[in-house]
């Protein structure tokens, strides 16, 4: 069976990137992206886009079935 393709975006994303500028916002969301494919762990230079990411890989961890470390 093939792997389904998207990510399912939560509402409880919302506080952690409500204070971001949209361009860290694009920056997380093309890692979140890019993470849900790939399954590797970007690295971020900007470290409040690093936080962000670490909150919403939790779930795109358990969506994908995978335990989170």
């Amino acid at each position: 069976m093939a792997k389904e393709s998207g990510l399912v975006v939560h509402h409880d994303w919302f506080q952690p990137v409500a204070s971001l500028t949209d361009a860290q916002v694009g920056e997380l969301f093309r890692a979140a992206l890019d993470y849900n494919e790939t399954g590797n762990r970007p690295s971020f230079t900007d470290p409040i886009v690093e936080v962000a990411f670490n909150f919403i890989k939790v779930d795109i961890d358990r969506d994908n079935g995978k335990r989170t470390k």
